[in-house]
Parts: structure tokens; C-alpha cells; sequence
């Protein structure tokens, strides 16, 4: 879904940077007809837009693709008519908590339903080691039996007096079994469980370990990831200045064409970067959340802002 939104939010970015290029080509062709400019210029900028037109269109494509794939990860059919709800964004990222640079230390890491998991199968191996113990105790066994003997070759007794007046019989009584010589088998039974214990305990350890590092990198990833949106948004500023003040100069003829183009090119690469960090930031805030085992608070976030 975010990837989905991640590129409709640059076809929009594309289509305002295409609506710019036609306003210059304007301007071009002014100054092409006043005789201040030479054919190459308005050449040179149809040509312009002609690559970003192409690109708009690779955009779109690559949205249509998208509500396809997440139309097939949905498991809903292709033909499916659905609108893709807008993401709120900034907002969005203003509620979202960035983890602080902790000191090293034990992390908490109750809610990650593996390591529950885990933990639950070290309890169910050591309740096999109590089972496997028991075998060294004696054992007492209460039974009772009731049963019947029916024949039909008796001639003198119909079904009902068979088997409630003459054949019944019961028994009722206790088993005591005591276990003097098991040819170790109990012994070995216990050992298997303690093994089975320790094993266990060593996965959990390990995936402890393996938690501990997916949430640190991810701790580190989200953390880069908003510095690179104050980067862009520093980045973005500057193209924009720098944009401005080529344009200016474009018009009373102090700039080339080229360099117009180069600084048309370095904004909207700039505008690229701010929406893919923005993006990218909510991809490592919400993967933080899943290594943490928080993933519900996060996605509730931003179903509320979509």
C-alpha cells in the first residue's frame, strides 16, 4: 500500500514539474520570436519536454502496476475496482516516534510473538522432564470392571436374564506397581527431557540475540532515515533557490539554456528525494515497530491517517 501511495505521490510530482517545462517552453519561444535567443533553445527545450513526458507516463505505469500487485497481495481479482485512499504524510510522521540513541543495555522485547512462542516451548519441555520423572515413583491404579457373559445356546434363559441374573460379573480393586528395575529406561527418559530442556533454552537465547540485532538496526535505520528527510527538505530549499535564480538570469540573457536544464533537473531530483525519505521513513518506522513486536500501534497510526 505505501509503495502504491509512494507512487501516486510522484506522478504528482512529475506532472507539476511538466507543467513548469510547458510555462519555459512559453518563455523560450518568446525570446526565440523577440530574436534574443537562438532555435537551439527552443529545440532544446521541446526535447525536455518530451523526456519528461515519457517519464509521467513511466510513472503511471509503475502506480497501475502497483494497484495490481497489491490488488494479488490482497488476494482480490485483478478486474477489481478499488481507489487507493491518500496517506496523509506529514501529519503522519509527526506522530510517529523516532528511537532515541539508547545506551546498550537489555531491550524489551515481551510482545514479539516468537520469543513467546519460545518461551512457551521451554516451559512444555521442562513439564516433560517432571512426566519423565515420575517414573522413579510407584504408581497406584484404581479399576473397576463390569462385564457379561451371553450365549445364545442357552435355551433356558432369555437375553435379559443372561446378562443381569446369571452371567454378570464385577471386580473392582487397586494396582500398586513399584518400580524396582526399568533396565534404565526411566533414567534415560529423564536425560532425553533435560536435553530437550537445554536445546530449547539455547534457541531462545539465540533468537533473543537475533532480536536484539534486527531491533538495533532497525533502531539505527529509522533513525538515518529522518535525518535524510531534513536532508532533503535542506536539499529541496537550495534547488529551489538555485532554480529561481537561473530562471532570473535566463531572462535577461546572464544563463544558458544548459544551465537552466541542469537546474530544473537538480530540483526535481531534490523533489524526488523528499518524497522517497518521507516514504522511506515511514517503511523503517513501521519495521521497527514489527522487530519490536509494537506493529499494531503503528499500522493503527496510519490506517487513522488514510
Amino acid at each position: 500500500y505505501i509503495q502504491v501511495v509512494l507512487a501516486k505521490e510522484l506522478i504528482g510530482v512529475e506532472e507539476k514539474n511538466l507543467e513548469a517545462q510547458r510555462l519555459q517552453l512559453n518563455l523560450v519561444e518568446d525570446f526565440y520570436n523577440a530574436g534574443k535567443r537562438p532555435v537551439t533553445d527552443l529545440y532544446q527545450q521541446n526535447a525536455e519536454i518530451s523526456r519528461y513526458e515519457y517519464q509521467l507516463l513511466e510513472s503511471k505505469r509503475d502506480y497501475q502496476v502497483g494497484k495490481l500487485l497489491l490488488l494479488q497481495t490482497l488476494g482480490l481479482e485483478p478486474g477489481t475496482g478499488y481507489r487507493v485512499a491518500d496517506l496523509d504524510i506529514d501529519t503522519l510522521l509527526k506522530e510517529i516516534k523516532i528511537p532515541a540513541q539508547e545506551a546498550p543495555g537489555k531491550l524489551d522485547l515481551g510482545k514479539r510473538p516468537d520469543l513467546e512462542a519460545q518461551h512457551l516451548l521451554v516451559k512444555a519441555s521442562e513439564k516433560e522432564v517432571k512426566a519423565a520423572q515420575s517414573g522413579y515413583w510407584p504408581k497406584l491404579s484404581f479399576f473397576i470392571n463390569l462385564g457379561t457373559n451371553y450365549s445364545s445356546l442357552d435355551e433356558y434363559a432369555n437375553l435379559t436374564r443372561q446378562l443381569f441374573d446369571y452371567n454378570l460379573n464385577t471386580a473392582v480393586g487397586l494396582s500398586l506397581s513399584i518400580p524396582i528395575f526399568d533396565k534404565g529406561t526411566t533414567k534415560n527418559n529423564v536425560a532425553a527431557a533435560k536435553i530437550n530442556v537445554r536445546n530449547r533454552q539455547l534457541e531462545l537465547e539465540k533468537q533473543q540475540n537475533q532480536a536484539v540485532v534486527e531491533v538495533r538496526q532497525a533502531e539505527e535505520d529509522c533513525r538515518t532515515a529522518a535525518q535524510q528527510v531534513a536532508e532533503a527538505e535542506s536539499q529541496l530549499t537550495y534547488a529551489q533557490a538555485a532554480l529561481e535564480s537561473i530562471e532570473a538570469r535566463y531572462k535577461v540573457q546572464a544563463a544558458t539554456m544548459v544551465e537552466l536544464t541542469q537546474a530544473r533537473a537538480q530540483y526535481l531530483q531534490a523533489a524526488y528525494d523528499r518524497v522517497k525519505s518521507k516514504y522511506n521513513l515511514l517503511i523503517q518506522a513501521i519495521a521497527t515497530a514489527f522487530y519490536r513486536g509494537d506493529l499494531e500501534e503503528v499500522t493503527t497510526l496510519v490506517r487513522s491517517r488514510s
